[in-house]
């Protein structure tokens, strides 16, 4: 516990009294050194540095990703999020190397290490199922509507070389079975004779049946009723503890990630904006887009994101978000850079944030912009008297793209 100590640098009373700094005796005890430890011990198996997806179109160039760098560790399930549009499921195509031609990729996608832009097919057949699995979106149409439903889970084992076709059969029965669908009649019928709840749970018991290291859900609940919806949630928590896997789960629903994701990467316009774990990033979001995004929600005020979302061809110069921004200023014409923020800055900074969000706009232009305003506010060496714990891993940080911070 860092003792309460006089800033070196004169305070202003104003800034600390909206700072609202707790007393030494009302900050969380430390966890214990087994709990730091075992956050520590997370091992980093998926790393994107960079990421960008370009497509060449008759309407010009498209950038469905634009240096997006992100990382997936061990066990965690870690939520890719944003509005319809904005690149998220260009991103697990990439990971797949599943694109159409037209795509140029760059950057790095390092698994098992290796960079998985640089293997070919045949060496990306091998972690495709086996090593990654994923799940796509409206499984009634990715599925064969000729095949039987036996056999398209057991192809993966026999595409594979892993067992025959009636060993394969039969661990597709046991999967089936974990995830309620027990009856051996089901794997001699076809997918239009399944709801479309009991097709998303075959493409789940698809993913589990080489137990990957990591399986992709990409959007797992679009296009199902609320009930059905509900039920999947709790499938794709059935599956993360049955394999043990990592999930990256894709998706525009936030009350879904909040109900099973570990961290979540906000996306914007084929940017990552914030990083964060997913109770901090709900809580206390940095990045205003995030904040906007959240008020979405019906039990936020279903407040609507003022504007529509930029064109992918043409996209705003700086900041892609500042002209729907009601933050901007005029630094959000130059393009920021990812930020990391530990948990004792970021804590500080939000309050500041949320400070100069409810000042007027004649209040912000007597204190010339936003940002020079937060930053002369953040020189008061206040950080150090909130320090609660540093776990140690990259994990619990949080990074922000965003010139508030």
């Amino acid at each position: 516990m860092i003792p309460l100590t006089t800033p070196a640098v004169p305070a202003d009373s104003a800034i600390l009294a909206a700072l609202a700094i707790p007393a030494v005796s009302d900050i969380p005890a430390a966890p214990a050194g087994p709990e730091i430890r075992k956050k520590i011990q997370k091992t980093k198996i998926l790393q994107l540095s960079g990421l960008s997806v370009q497509f060449e179109t008759s309407l010009g160039r498209v950038q469905a990703a634009d240096n997006v760098s992100f990382e997936i560790f061990e066990n965690e399930t870690l939520a890719l999020v944003g509005e319809t549009g904005c690149g998220k499921s260009v991103v697990a195509s990439a990971i797949m190397q599943l694109l159409p031609k037209n795509a140029k990729s760059k950057g790095n996608i390092e698994f098992g290490g290796r960079n998985l832009l640089d293997l070919g097919e045949e060496e990306m057949a091998g972690v495709r199922g086996a090593e990654i699995a994923i799940i796509f979106q409206n499984p009634s149409l990715s599925l064969n509507p000729v095949v039987t439903i036996g056999d398209q889970i057991a192809e993966m084992l026999q595409v594979h070389g892993k067992a025959g076709r009636s060993q394969s059969i039969e661990k597709a029965a046991g999967v089936l079975q974990r995830l309620g669908l027990g009856e051996r009649s089901l794997l001699k019928m076809y997918p239009f004779q399944f709801s479309g709840g009991m097709n998303q749970r075959v493409m789940i018991a698809s993913a589990l049946m080489l137990s990957p290291r990591i399986i992709i859900a990409d959007e797992p609940t679009k296009g199902l009723d609320s009930a059905t919806a509900a039920g999947t949630v709790q499938e794709m928590k059935k599956m993360k503890d049955l394999s043990g896997a990592s999930l990256l789960l894709i998706t525009h629903d936030p009350a879904l990630v909040e109900s099973i994701a570990d961290r979540v990467a906000v996306m914007y316009c084929g940017e990552v904006l914030e990083i964060g774990p997913c109770r901090d990033v709900f809580q206390k979001p940095l990045h205003p887009y995030t904040k906007a995004l959240l008020d979405c929600l019906p039990e936020r005020g279903l407040h609507p994101i003022p504007g529509a979302s930029p064109s992918m061809t043409n996209p705003p110069q700086g900041c892609k978000f500042h002209p729907r921004c009601p933050m901007r200023c005029t630094k959000c014409s130059q393009s920021p850079l990812m930020k990391r923020m530990k948990r004792t800055e970021w804590m500080t900074q939000v309050e500041l944030v949320e400070r100069v969000e409810r000042t007027t706009q004649a209040e912000r232009e007597e204190r010339t912009t936003q940002v020079e305003w937060v930053e002369r506010a953040t020189q008061v060496e206040c950080v150090e008297r909130m320090k609660t714990v540093d776990l140690g891993t990259p994990s619990g940080e949080r990074w922000v793209k965003c010139w508030l911070y």
